[in-house]
């Protein structure tokens, strides 16, 4: 505040401007018309980008999509900054063009729009548990190729 102020109809106005904001566009408390100080951050502490002084969304994501505490593209929920998990998939369980797990939108439409029957669904969900069982047998053949080295040392 640098004493050019005066108190007219109950507002503070700058004796240079004739407003309520100085010469450099800022109030009385050190606010531009939006909200944000000399240093660019509003009362919560967030740059007109939505990041802080640290350089963290309100999210903690940073701009390169990095989490705070986890220092991954995920957060401990396990979704990046735009709110996908690993495979692509919202809270929601929806893709980025609107389709869940099993191709199928909000309508019940596939793609091609199509309308998927329980046995397709079924047998995509099928395909996929197979798939994972089989990423499991590869570790545990890793597990114990391991072990087997570990024990061969001793």
């Amino acid at each position: 505040m640098d004493g050019k102020w005066k108190i007219i109809d109950g507002e503070y106005i700058h004796e240079d401007t004739g407003t309520k904001y100085d010469p450099e566009g800022f109030n009385i408390y050190g606010a531009d018309k939006d909200g944000y100080n000399r240093k660019g951050f509003n009362a919560y502490g967030y740059d007109r980008e939505g990041y802080d002084e640290e350089g963290y969304d309100e999210r903690n994501f940073n701009r390169e999509g990095i989490h705070r505490i986890t220092e991954t593209k995920f957060n401990l929920r396990g979704y990046d900054k735009d709110g996908y998990d690993k495979d692509g998939f919202n809270k929601k369980g929806y893709d980025r063009e609107g389709y869940d797990r099993y191709g199928v939108n909000k309508k019940g439409k596939t793609k091609d729009g199509r309308t998927k029957t329980e046995l397709e669904i079924l047998e995509d969900e099928q395909k996929k548990l197979t798939e994972k069982l089989q990423e499991i047998e590869k570790l545990e053949i890793k597990v114990q190729e391991a072990s087997k080295e570990t024990e061969e040392r001793e």
